[in-house]
Order: structure tokens, then C-alpha cells, then sequence
């Protein structure tokens, strides 16, 4: 979650707002409408960006058994 190795791009800055209707763009405060993987200097990390993956669900019925390690 607060890794080093962020991907600094205006989709997960401070700067950068999404532009109604368009995924590819974003509205930047110092250089206007930008691409999502676009980067620059001003970057700054805003964590309320970062897309969130949701756990998959896990198919089929497990038994107690399934789980021991008793032979």
C-alpha cells in the first residue's frame, strides 16, 4: 500500500483531476488536459487514486479434511 515503488503517473497524482466522460485524459493544474500514464516532476502521491483490486471468490466446497495435515 505504501510501497516505494509507486508508478508515478497524473491517473494516481495530487496535481490531476479525471475529465468527465473521458478515461484516457486527465485535467493536470500546471499542464492542462494529459494523458493518464503522463508524468512530470510535480508528481505527488495521492492514495485515494490507487485502483482497488477486489479479492476473487473461492469456487467449491471445502471439507475440514481438505485442510489437515494428518494422513
Amino acid at each position: 500500500m505504501y510501497s516505494n515503488n509507486i508508478e508515478q503517473i497524473c491517473g494516481l497524482c495530487v496535481h490531476s483531476k479525471s475529465i468527465t466522460g473521458i478515461k484516457t485524459h486527465m485535467q493536470c493544474d500546471k499542464y492542462g488536459a494529459v494523458p493518464v500514464k503522463h508524468t512530470c516532476k510535480r508528481f505527488k502521491y495521492d492514495i485515494f487514486k490507487k485502483p482497488i483490486h477486489k479479492k476473487k471468490q473461492v469456487s467449491g466446497n471445502y471439507s475440514p479434511d481438505d485442510f489437515s495435515i494428518d494422513d
